[in-house]
């Protein structure tokens, strides 16, 4: 996933591509979160013991950083963000689960839901089916675009 959206930031030639003990699996998750750091995850208090072990807030919470880094980026790339922030601020100063925020309403209002603003990816989303339907489409139709340029 780190590297279709940001290409070579994981050196795939240090990945064991079947990993035949302990140490090669933890090797390739070192390498995975090496990568994760460098698009800017926070990794500090996990390791390729917990990657390997399955501890799931750990993996989640990794995954949920990767995710949202891919895609600020594929926002970033597909629009003019400025566009999503308000008349008196600039759209680095906003944060950028903000942002994906923005870019989530932005979408339901030109798809015809301007009647519903989502306020976080929690409650929200899981109260309301059609809001997640909605975002689920507009998701796929992004990463679809984005599969077919790279």
């Amino acid at each position: 996933m780190i590297n279709k959206t940001f290409p070579g930031t994981i050196d795939e030639a240090k990945l064991a591509k079947k990993p035949k003990n302990v140490f090669e699996i933890n090797l390739n998750h070192d390498v995975c979160l090496e990568g994760a750091k460098a698009i800017g995850c926070s990794t500090v208090n996990i390791g390729a013991g917990d990657l390997r072990e399955g501890k799931q807030h750990l993996v989640m919470g990794l995954m949920w950083q990767v995710i949202k880094a891919c895609l600020m980026y594929q926002i970033s790339q597909s629009m003019d963000l400025q566009r999503l922030a308000d008349a008196d601020e600039t759209i680095e100063k906003v944060p950028p689960e903000q942002i994906l925020l923005r870019w989530f309403n932005y979408h339901l209002k030109n798809a015809g839901h301007s009647h519903r603003a989502v306020t976080n990816f929690s409650e929200d989303i899981a109260v309301c089916h059609s809001t997640h339907s909605t975002l689920l489409s507009l998701l796929t139709h992004s990463l679809t675009r984005l599969s077919l340029s790279l």
